[in-house]
Parts: structure tokens; sequence; C-alpha cells
């Protein structure tokens, strides 16, 4: 379903939860890369670290529990580049 979702909503960039029923965020980033390959991700985790989600089509990394601050700064930093 994401991958519909992504085809026909056609987003700016994804932030996606590590810990998911189903399908983790690592395998989530891995079939957008093969789909969607100029569409960023931002991961999201209170169970992982940022070096865990390294060499895994992020982009970006917050923690959880988020801060709006920082949420903000990977946003802007993300969005930036793909101006």
């Amino acid at each position: 379903m994401p991958m519909v979702l992504i085809q026909i909503e056609r987003p700016d960039l994804v932030i996606s939860d590590i810990s998911m029923p189903k399908m983790d965020g690592f395998m989530l980033a891995e079939r957008v890369a093969e789909r969607f390959p100029n569409l960023p991700m931002i991961a999201l985790s209170g169970n992982v670290g940022p070096k865990d989600v390294e060499g895994h089509n992020f982009v970006g990394f917050v923690g959880k529990p988020m801060q709006i601050e920082e949420l903000r700064t990977a946003l802007g930093a993300v969005l930036a580049k793909n101006e």
C-alpha cells in the first residue's frame, strides 16, 4: 500500500518510523529507493540511532521522543537540498 500512495500522491519526502508492523522502515526505505530513487526519506525511531540507519537510503534521522525543532531542522535540510 505505501508504494501505491507514493505513486498517487507524489510526496516531496517520506518520514518513516523504523518499527512498524508487517514492514519495518528499513525495508520500506529499500523499496522506495528502488521505485522512487529521488524521493528522500527521514527515519524516525526511539529504538535505533542515527548510525543504525546509515546506508539504508535515509537522508536524515529524528529520534523519539521527537522534539519539534529537531524535526523542523531535518525537514528544512532535506527540502533545501531538493529545491
